[in-house]
C-alpha cells in the first residue's frame, strides 16, 4: 500500500480546494506521485 506523507496530502486537498473554487465543481481524481486517487 503507498502512503502519502502528510506534505504530499496538503498539497493534494489545496490543489482539489482550488479546483473547486475555481470551477465550482469537485475534481473526478487528483494525482499525486503518478499515483491516481478519486475524489469522493
Amino acid at each position: 500500500m503507498t502512503h502519502l506523507t502528510l506534505e504530499e496530502y496538503r498539497k493534494m486537498v489545496d490543489k482539489i480546494i482550488d479546483i473547486k473554487n475555481t470551477t465550482g465543481e469537485m475534481p473526478e481524481y487528483a494525482q499525486v506521485n503518478d499515483l491516481k486517487i478519486t475524489v469522493i
